[in-house]
């Protein structure tokens, strides 16, 4: 018993510093990046999270729509967070208002923001 107790907390711990190195990834990603891009077009997207607040960031039209993703998961870490409280769920879904239909990775993952 004692013996799955330790191997239960090893797994815990293992599982912990997996979602710590995503985190920081994440973040690596869009902290080292500056907020509008220096060429070309761009995209301003606001992303409204629980509770009302509103968090905006500038991307090139040429990024595809999973770097908007990966930034939504993090965004509540990043300066244009301003320190807001922000509670970004594990489970989202992220909407154009041109598009009458939820985005996700699966389907429009691929696709740069200006398609």
């Amino acid at each position: 018993h004692a013996h799955a107790d330790v191997q239960l907390e090893l797994q815990r711990e293992a599982e912990l510093l997996r979602a710590k190195e995503a985190h920081r990834v994440l973040l690596e990603e869009f902290l080292g990046a500056a907020d509008a891009p220096a060429t070309g077009a761009s995209v301003r997207l606001a992303l409204r999270v629980p509770g009302g607040k509103r968090v905006q960031r500038t991307f090139s039209a040429q990024d595809r729509f999973d770097k908007v993703v990966r930034w939504a998961r993090c965004c509540q870490w990043l300066p244009e967070a301003g320190g807001a409280d922000l509670r970004i769920p594990e489970d989202f879904r992220l909407w154009a208002r041109q598009i009458r239909r939820p985005l996700t990775v699966q389907q429009d993952g691929d696709q740069t923001l200006a398609e």
